[in-house]
């Protein structure tokens, strides 16, 4: 307690109570003269005395209270002990008004007279509604430029009513935790983060340019990165030819990301020039020990190149973070790669005795058709091949055609029928998706050990482990080109029926609208090895056309569309159609054709939730707006489903996600 003020407001009773004390006195003179005057005089003076001596009484009565609450049963000096605190400490009233405090306090806060103040008023940060509503006060703020640990107490006195508000007293004393505060900021930001950088496409520099040439790029890149490196004060050692490590320290990694890592932009430019598809992926492990940092690190780095690379994975502790991904992947890999795991799935079909072969859940053309051709390689390796069919609404006209065949009688199955054929011999084949959440039958994996996956999408934090064989190309255009290529290899494609050509062409046909979006050299490549094999182009299209119902179905909703940000369509389709995803994949296509429209949406209600349909044209990356919501997919087809929320809860949040990528795909554009 501020000993000064207390004398000052005793000094001015005592003043107060001399005055009422002339007061009246005058008043006991002036009687004689004039009686009524003096009368009055005495009873003003009367009052004044009563109202200060009350005053005097209450507020001894109040201090001895408070102090009380501090020192309990002390004999010492009640006023001493607040006085001596080593703490700063103040006393306040239910509603915040400061009562007592200490020289600490006060200095702390560097106000002279704090009596009667209201703590929020002198500490802003502090909120005294949240003080006072917590049970135990234990909390940290900061204040001009240093923190504290403030505790405290609410204490009631035990001598006055239940319905008087003022029994309860609070008190507060505060922590300088300044020191403790800047020696953790500085272990962390001290920190050693950890980097693994490759130069993507180094085998296609190679090849395809002459030696000088490719030693002037190479030598640019290195360039680049050194003086990146050089920006944090970090550590850079080549570990390969097209592969570096690198240390920094943990402050910079900040100053990277509002950078948006500038570093890929430079390759990327320079990749520009030279007209050769060359660019960089980064994988840095950043929150744990330099061991830690740089299991992250790898770990980010396998993500960050399955996503289809030139971009920067950061692994922290509890999520993945992922920066200046582009729109469009390069066709990177060469055929040597396919050529090899075309030899290694050829022998794990060899080694079993039967093939169970599933997709994701709600099959469309392309993992059909992907699995049409691996039962191809299956057969011709005398096993017994299966396909595990769920929800095959997009594929049923298809279904159906083949489900008449007798060669394929039985190979068509049910999720249960697939359960009971799994055992330890059995090769299961996962097809268009690596989503442990979107497989119709994890079942299937506690069964068998033996998994190849086969997926063009790019890679999500969550994939499916273990598995015996990833066969993964994000820049393929659809899983239906990777099987036919891998069909080749494996000396299978030249037993192709027509059609499983067809089933073949159509995943292709689907994933690249009609070979515009995502369409690379291998693509045509393989369009052309079917035709080659019994391709009927003209039966393709037979199979794509739909009947008038379905036609006005589709045309309700592409009418119903409104852009949004001009170039983005959102449909939203309240019927409830019996084929509705379908429907709903078809209109999001055709809104594409709208001018000026460079994605679509098509929102529509399912059984127990609401589905999102994604298209692009390839400019937009349907994948990374869809991510925000949960879903997924890839540049130009992507999906989600949204449980326990409304259809206008799921347009707002979609509209909310379009908006964050458009804002980021544009601070992305205005850096290059």
């Amino acid at each position: 307690m501020k000993k000064n003020y207390g004398r000052t407001i005793n000094i001015l009773l005592a003043l107060t109570f001399l005055g009422a004390i002339f007061i009246i006195a005058a008043g006991i003179l002036q009687i004689a003269s004039e009686r009524i005057t003096g009368i009055a005089e005495i009873l003003a003076g009367a009052v004044i005395m009563a109202v200060n001596t009350a005053l005097f009484l209450r507020r001894n009565r109040d201090e001895k209270e408070y102090m009380n609450i501090i020192s309990g049963d002390s004999k010492v000096s009640s006023s001493d002990v607040i006085g001596s605190f080593p703490l700063p400490i103040c006393i306040l009233h239910i509603a915040g008004d400061i009562v007592f405090y200490n020289k600490k306090m006060s200095d702390m806060l560097k106000v002279n007279d704090l009596y009667g103040m209201r703590l929020e008023k002198v500490m802003p940060s502090i909120k005294w509604g949240t003080v006072i509503q917590s049970g135990s006060i234990n909390f940290t703020t900061e204040h001009n430029g240093k923190y504290y640990n403030v505790f405290g107490e609410i204490v009631s006195s035990a001598d006055k009513s239940e319905e008087d508000t003022d029994k309860y007293t609070v008190y507060l004393y505060f922590i300088d935790k300044t020191r403790e505060v800047e020696i953790t900021r500085k272990y962390l930001d001290e920190r050693y983060d950890v980097a693994i950088i490759s130069i993507d496409n180094y085998d296609y520099l190679l090849q395809r340019t002459e030696d000088a040439e490719v030693q002037q790029i190479i030598y640019q890149i290195n360039q680049f990165i050194n003086a990146w490196i050089k920006e944090s004060c970090g550590v850079l050692k080549k570990i390969d030819r097209d592969r570096y490590f690198a240390l920094f320290e943990h402050r910079y990694l900040d100053k990277y990301i509002e950078k948006r890592f500038d570093l890929l932009t430079r390759v990327r430019e320079l990749s520009e020039k030279v007209n050769i598809p060359v660019s960089l992926t980064i994988g840095i492990g950043t929150g744990g020990t330099i061991t830690e940092n740089e299991a992250g690190a790898r770990y980010a780095y396998d993500l960050a190149i399955g996503r289809g690379g030139d971009m920067v994975a950061v692994k922290e502790p509890a999520q993945y973070r992922f920066y200046a991904s582009k729109t469009k992947e390069y066709d990177k890999s060469t055929k040597a790669k396919a050529r090899a795991t075309a030899i290694a799935i050829k022998n794990f079909i060899k080694s079993v005795d039967k093939v169970v072969i599933m997709g994701h859940i709600g099959m469309d053309f392309d993992c059909f058709g992907a699995a049409m051709g691996i039962q191809r390689a299956v057969r011709e390796n005398n096993v017994k091949p299966y396909i595990l069919c769920d929800n095959i609404a997009a594929v049923e006209k298809m279904y159906n055609r083949i489900k008449q065949i007798p060669e394929y009688e039985g190979m068509l199955i049910n999720k249960e029928k697939a359960i009971d054929i799994t055992d330890v011999n059995t090769l299961v084949f996962v097809l268009d998706t690596h989503r442990p959440s979107l497989i119709p039958a994890l079942e299937l994996f506690k069964q068998t050990d033996k998994i190849v996956l086969i997926d063009h999408h790019r890679r999500s934090t969550d994939f499916i482990s273990p598995v015996s064989l990833t066969h993964h190309e994000p820049y393929a255009s659809s899983t239906c080109e990777m099987v036919t290529e891998l069909l080749q290899f494996m000396n299978e494609g030249e037993h192709l029926t027509q059609i499983e050509a067809q089933c073949l062409y159509m995943g292709i046909l689907m994933d690249t609208k009609n070979f515009i979006v995502k369409t690379g050299v291998r693509t045509f490549e393989a369009a052309s090895y079917l035709r080659r094999h019994g391709l009927d182009t003209v039966a393709v299209k037979q199979m794509f056309t739909v009947d008038k119902e379905a036609y006005d179905e589709k045309a309700n909703i592409v009418s119903g569309m409104e852009r949004v940000y001009d170039n983005v369509g959102i449909a939203v389709c309240r019927e409830q159609y019996s084929n509705i995803r379908v429907i709903a994949s078809q209109a999001a296509d055709d809104m594409l054709n709208i001018e000026k429209i460079e994605a679509s949406f098509v929102i529509y209600q399912t059984d127990n939730s609401v589905s999102i349909s994604g298209r692009s044209l390839g400019i937009i990356n349907v994948q990374e707006i869809l991510e925000q919501l949960g879903g997924g997919g890839h540049l130009t087809v992507a999906g989600a489903q949204l449980k326990n929320k409304t259809i206008e809860q799921v347009k707002q949040e979609l509209i909310e996600a379009v908006g964050n990528y458009l804002t980021s795909a544009e601070e992305r554009g205005s850096e290059k």
